[in-house]
């Protein structure tokens, strides 16, 4: 070798992929990118085990960056010309092998995106990410490069880390200085259905650098410094591709978003609705005695009661009230900034919050103070319905597409309206638990924490989810063809726990079901004032219904049925 290698620069070792991706040409290409950087980057962004994703993504015509080179193919072929780069970093050295089931998702959505990919995969530990300094960057290249075939890995090994990366590391300006350098190409790893992955030996690349600068400036200088003309490259490299790169996306690092809910997947066909008869476990009887409270607000999707029997519950302005029942007082304790909806009181007293526009959020009801713990990553198309913790602070929440219209009059049904399962651990991290559940709807946690009961609305079902023992993970149905739409599902107390049903105008049903499921009480009936529930809580022998549709609550006497 008759090179010498940079100064002495601190790196970080990875284990890392790089992926050459051809976007469809029968699409707009502003749509094929806007999909790629969206769902699919959030997608891939999350899969367990990637620690970071980024995408690269070049002009539709591009002109090669690096000097011209004796004996090296620096300009850019026309018929092999990328459209884009992904680079991912995985967490350890065997993180890549995690989680088929994420790969399979990614690899079903890569061709609605692309025509050609190809992915190479470095050896364990052989990516470096340079220290550069905390300078942003404004402008960036993607440099592939193709070893000699009478050239030696080790010498690319050395060319790449050792002399391109520690000089590029070194040269002012420079901001990013990442180098990968592939194993052996292996189409099965990346061989995704209904894309080209076709990589003939003469077109493969052994190693990329992704260099970073300031400015376009400080890029050009970088460029033309003389490492870049280093007589060990015409001795190694057979061809240097360096792209211009039009804009940069990265996933990982905000893990407070949830994956990507894939709207357009069709469900699994639910459970034809039958005419059914009388509940099991109770029979319906006349409300009992009733009483409307007055709020000062519409949209209270969810109503909870706190240790002292106080009321808690969401208005559409973005309100949470506290109402007395006892005083008839009624405060407001927060602004969520957004529309709250589903409600549970943690033990210190703070609420979490599903709100349909900001997220995940835990409230202070005595402060005000809101902080926002998880956000859907499909925006306004979804949203989180329903969350309970655990002792250990572990949060279970549903998530699902919008229905605009359901709960607020119409009563249509959310068919097709896909949902999910979703656990949140301590470090915020959210992984799925259970997929294709139609519409999902309200969480209750059994007293004994040894399960977890969760709504599916478009299914009108009651399931059973084990989260302790020896049939952990197993998921049972325990009442199915509900007569309504089941919605919020309260926490237990004494025993049980309230599932309000939405069915046809005007009438008022919800039922009460033990830890496994059973149906112990029921309330069915109508009301001048109060037409459908979607949530019930019980508190101090009495009942408290909410609905979107109506500016208070509806409080059941529990007690006065014993006297009928």
């Amino acid at each position: 070798m008759t090179a010498t290698p940079g100064p002495a620069r601190s790196s970080e070792r990875t284990t890392a992929a790089t992926a050459l991706l051809w976007l469809r040409p029968d699409l707009p290409r502003a749509q094929v990118r806007a999909h790629w950087s969206g769902m699919y980057g959030r997608l891939l962004g999350h899969t367990p085990g990637v620690r970071e994703y980024r995408q690269h993504h070049f002009p539709a015509d591009v002109t090669g960056l690096w000097p011209a080179l004796d004996g090296v193919e620096t300009e850019i072929p026309a018929h092999r010309q990328l459209d884009g780069t992904a680079e991912i970093v995985f967490e350890t050295a065997t993180s890549g092998m995690k989680s088929m089931r994420y790969n399979k998702l990614v690899a079903a959505n890569e061709a609605d995106l692309f025509t050609r990919s190809v992915l190479n995969n470095s050896r364990a530990h052989d990516g470096r990410i340079f220290g550069t300094g905390d300078d942003p960057t404004g402008s960036r290249a993607l440099i592939l490069l193709r070893r000699r075939e009478d050239s030696h890995p080790t010498a690319l090994q050395y060319l790449v880390h050792d002399l391109l990366g520690a000089s590029f590391a070194g040269i002012p300006g420079i901001t990013e200085v990442r180098t990968q350098v592939f194993g052996p190409f292996r189409k099965r790893l990346g061989d995704s259905p209904n894309v080209a992955h076709d990589y003939p030996p003469e077109h493969r690349f052994h190693g990329a650098i992704v260099l970073g600068a300031r400015n376009r400036t400080s890029l050009r200088a970088a460029l033309d410094s003389p490492v870049t003309a280093a007589p060990l490259l015409v001795e190694v490299i057979a061809a240097i591709h360096a792209y211009p790169v039009e804009a940069t996306y990265t996933y990982g690092s905000d893990r407070d978003h949830t994956p990507p809910l894939e709207l357009h997947r069709p469900l699994p066909a639910a459970a034809p609705h039958r005419s059914r008869a009388p509940m099991p476990g109770a029979s319906a009887a006349p409300l009992p005695a009733a009483r409307s409270i007055p709020l000062p607000g519409m949209g209270q999707e969810d109503v909870i009661a706190d240790h002292r029997g106080h009321l808690l519950c969401g208005l559409a302005s973005g309100h949470i009230v506290r109402h007395d029942p006892d005083t008839g007082e009624t405060r407001m304790v927060a602004h969520t900034g957004g529309r709250p909806a589903g409600l549970r009181l943690l033990p210190a007293g703070t609420l979490l919050v599903c709100d349909s526009h900001r997220g995940l959020l835990r409230v202070d009801p005595t402060s005000g103070e809101i902080e926002v713990l998880s956000r859907p990553a499909d925006g306004p198309a979804t949203r989180f319905r329903s969350a309970a913790m655990t002792s250990d602070g572990t949060i279970w929440l549903t998530e699902s597409a919008i229905a605009s219209d359901f709960g607020q009059g119409t009563h249509a049904a959310p068919k097709g309206l896909r949902g999910r399962l979703l656990r949140r651990d301590l470090n915020g991290r959210i992984d799925i638990v259970l997929d294709d559940l139609h519409h999902a709807g309200g969480v209750s946690i059994t007293p004994d924490r040894s399960a977890l009961l969760y709504v599916e609305t478009g299914s009108r079902r009651l399931s059973r989810l084990v989260l302790a023992g020896p049939n952990q993970g197993q998921t049972e149905p325990v009442l199915e063809d509900l007569p309504g739409f089941p919605d919020n599902l309260s926490d237990f107390v004494d025993g049980r726990a309230w599932l309000a049903i939405v069915g046809s105008h005007g009438t008022i049903r919800a039922i009460a079901i033990d830890p496994q499921g059973r149906v112990v009480d029921e309330i069915h009936g109508t009301h001048p004032q109060f037409h459908s529930a979607t949530s019930a809580a019980e508190s101090l022998d009495r009942l408290y219904l909410a609905g979107p549709r109506h500016s208070g609550l509806l409080e059941l006497d529990l007690r006065s049925r014993s006297h009928e």
